[in-house]
């Protein structure tokens, strides 16, 4: 890795070991698990979503009532737990769409490669139709119509490394 894309790589979170395996259209293995974990904390965070709505309805029938367990669940009541929990798990599952593709991104491993002349806008580094949200620090090391060559996966659009086109 040269001397120059070493802030890159600094301000992007991944290694010299990740870029030679991006470059061979590979994920390495320590993003592999960086990107399982995040990929089952959004699943939980969905899961927490349904669930959380559903226990407190559930827990406030049998508390505010005399009734048997399987009668608070089909209480009215409980019912709204259930509709704002599946709700709040559409919701969930919406915002954060383009991260449930991870799945099947990490079940193929397969790492795609494009390269373009950079676009800034806000947050988003735009490279080749690709729009990616970078933090501020990374943000900072990047120029607009310089030319990048991104590593990402391919269905959910994950930015994996980047390195300047030679």
């Amino acid at each position: 890795m040269s001397d120059v894309l070493t802030p890159l790589a600094s301000a992007f979170q991944y290694t010299p070991d990740d870029l030679r395996a991006n470059r061979q259209s590979q994920l390495s293995g320590r993003q592999r698990r960086r990107l399982w974990g995040r990929f089952w904390l959004l699943a939980l965070g969905a899961g927490l979503m349904v669930i959380v709505p559903i226990a407190l309805a559930l827990g406030l029938a049998l508390w505010s009532t005399d009734q048997s367990l399987s009668a608070a669940m089909n209480d009215t009541r409980t019912g709204l737990g259930y509709a704002v929990g599946f709700i709040l798990g559409i919701f969930y599952v919406i915002a954060n769409w383009s991260s449930m593709w991870t799945f099947f991104d990490l079940l193929r491993g397969r790492v795609v490669e494009i390269v373009g002349p950079a676009q800034l806008w806000g947050r988003y580094l735009i490279v080749d139709e690709a729009r990616f949200v970078v933090d501020d620090h990374a943000l900072q090391m990047l120029q607009s119509g310089v030319t990048y060559r991104v590593f990402m996966l391919p269905r959910s659009k994950t930015l994996l490394s980047i390195e300047f086109a030679e």
